[in-house]
C-alpha cells in the first residue's frame, strides 16, 4: 500500500464527507496531527484504524486499501489477499519503527547527555522509551523528553537522580488532550504529549525529598496553536 496514494485518496474521501481533518480524528480516537501525518503521505494507520476509517468514509476495507472506490470484481479470495497485504504493511511499518528507535538510541542519548552535561548527578542509568506511536514523530517525543530534562534541571532537585523517561503513548496523551482541551477557555491546543518519569532522591535526602525514594512524575506536554511545544504540568499522576 503506498502511503502517498493513500494520503491522497484519504483526504479526497474526508473532504467528499465535508469533514475536517479534526472532525476525522474525533470520530476514530486519534489526534489532527496522525490524521494530518497519514493524508500527507509520512506513515499509515495500523490496521484497525484502516477499518475505523472506512466505516465512517462509508468504504468497504477493500476500498479504502485499494484507495479507489466501486471495487466489486473482486473474489473474497482476492479481497482477502488484499487485506492480508495491508496487515503486512502496518506490521512492517510499526517493526520499521521500532527498529529505528533500536538503532538511533545510542545517537538520542547522546544529544540528551550533552544538553544535561550541567547536572552534577551520574546519569549513565538513564532509561530512554519512545515506544510506538501513529500520532507523534519520534522527534516529536524526544523534544518532549528534552523539555523534562530542561525542567528538571531548572527545578534543582537538591540531588536527586533522573532515571527513566517513557512515552506515555497515544492514548493517555490524547485523552490529556481531550480533557485539557475541555477546561481551556481560549484557543485549543493542537496536541499533547504525556512523559513519564522516574528518579530518585538522595541518600540523605535534602529540601521537599524524602531519604533514597523512588519517584513517579507524570510530566505534560501541549504543542500550542502556533506549534510551540511547552509543559503544561508535572507531578503525580
Amino acid at each position: 500500500m503506498d502511503p502517498v496514494k493513500f494520503g491522497q485518496f484519504l483526504q479526497r474521501q474526508r473532504k467528499y464527507k465535508n469533514m475536517t481533518q479534526g472532525e476525522l480524528a474525533g470520530k476514530i480516537h486519534v489526534t489532527t496531527s496522525a490524521i494530518s501525518k497519514w493524508e500527507r503521505g509520512l506513515c499509515l494507520p495500523e490496521i484497525s484504524k484502516l477499518r475505523d476509517l472506512a466505516e465512517v468514509l462509508d468504504l468497504s476495507l477493500v476500498e479504502l486499501i485499494e484507495c479507489r472506490k466501486n471495487v466489486d470484481t473482486y473474489t473474497p479470495e482476492q479481497a482477502s489477499k488484499t487485506i492480508e497485504t495491508a496487515i503486512t504493511v502496518s506490521s512492517a511499518q510499526k517493526t520499521k519503527a521500532v527498529i529505528a528507535g533500536i538503532l538511533g538510541f545510542r545517537a538520542v542519548l547522546a544529544i540528551l547527555y550533552a544538553r544535561i552535561i550541567g547536572y552534577q548527578y551520574n546519569l549513565r542509568p538513564l532509561k530512554i522509551h519512545y515506544g510506538y506511536s501513529e500520532n507523534h514523530s519520534r522527534e516529536e517525543i524526544e523534544t518532549a523528553f528534552n523539555l523534562v530534562l530542561e525542567d528538571f534541571t531548572a527545578m534543582k532537585a537538591d540531588g536527586c537522580k533522573m532515571l527513566e523517561l517513557e512515552y506515555a503513548g497515544d492514548e493517555v496523551s490524547y485523552n490529556e488532550l481531550l480533557t485539557r482541551n475541555a477546561y481551556q477557555s481560549g484557543v485549543p491546543y493542537r496536541d499533547c504529549i504525556v512523559v513519564n518519569s522516574r528518579f530518585i532522591s538522595p541518600l540523605n535526602g535534602g529540601g521537599a525529598w524524602s531519604r533514597h525514594t523512588l519517584y513517579g512524575w507524570q510530566w505534560i506536554i501541549m504543542e500550542d496553536y502556533w506549534g510551540n511545544w511547552k509543559i503544561l504540568t508535572r507531578g503525580y499522576p
